[in-house]
């Protein structure tokens, strides 16, 4: 056959077990990609007020603001817990003076 002509033993990628790839037979008309692509779009997401303290959140999240979320204190701000760093190194500074 044409195969014990040509000497193909030189590529290594020539084997009846690999199986090639499908390629389309045409590109996609402009319709079908502008249709593929309608839901790519980006939203604005939609932001509701804090109750407790009137800053802008996320919908059924916590506030980044005061930590609450409807009306229960879930997370500690960031001024409490600057507060709290600050508590805690005047202690150490009193237990060093101490010492």
């Amino acid at each position: 056959m044409i195969f014990e002509i040509l000497d193909f033993s030189h590529f290594l990628f020539f084997d009846s077990k690999i199986s090639v790839m499908g390629v389309p037979k045409s590109k996609p008309g402009r319709m079908r990609a502008r249709r593929r692509r309608a839901f790519l779009t980006v939203s604005v997401p939609s932001f509701s007020t804090c109750p407790n303290c009137g800053a802008y959140k996320l919908p059924h999240r916590i506030c980044p603001e005061c930590g609450y979320y409807k009306g229960v204190k879930f997370v500690r701000s960031a001024e409490e817990r600057r507060a709290e760093i600050r508590a805690k190194q005047e202690e150490r500074k009193k237990e060093a003076s101490k010492g």
